[in-house]
């Protein structure tokens, strides 16, 4: 797990020790869940970031993913309106895949290319939403937001 190397990721490493404490998981516990050591949640707690495939597992021990890498713990289609400035579709499972994959690049900006949906379909969208929605939220820039679909 790299490290971040700033500060941009205090909201996303408040939010996963949240998570970890409202679960009721020690450090120990939380590293068995996400199958990795002990150190490697304290690096995730102190500002790494976490994998893909950590997170999949911290949501599966019912960690609450949303909340984690987006700071909410629903996407709602008012908050999206809010943030791209036109009405767009509900999407939330590909706004989770979006966002997952975001931190499994370690916070890359948005390219279609990295998209697992070409552009002609419906879920290509969502996925972006998700993926801008997470750098947004972990790098505190939301330039890439407006206006951005």
């Amino acid at each position: 797990m790299p490290s971040n190397g700033s500060d941009s990721l205090s909201g996303l490493t408040i939010r996963f020790i949240e998570e970890r404490v409202r679960l009721g998981l020690s450090v120990q516990e939380a590293a068995e869940a996400c199958v990795v050591t002990r150190n490697a949640i304290g690096g995730i707690q102190r500002g790494a970031i976490p994998s893909g495939s950590v997170l999949a597992r911290f949501a599966t021990a019912g960690a609450d993913i949303n909340f984690i890498l987006l700071g909410c713990h629903r996407i709602s289609p008012a908050a999206l309106t809010k943030l791209f400035g036109k009405t767009l579709p509900m999407q939330e499972p590909l706004h989770l895949l979006g966002a997952v994959m975001c931190v499994s690049n370690a916070n890359a900006e948005y390219t279609p290319d990295l998209n697992p949906y070409p552009a002609s379909s419906p879920h290509h969208a969502g996925v972006e939403i998700g993926w801008r929605m997470a750098r947004a939220a972990i790098t505190g820039d939301t330039t890439a937001l407006p206006g951005a679909l």
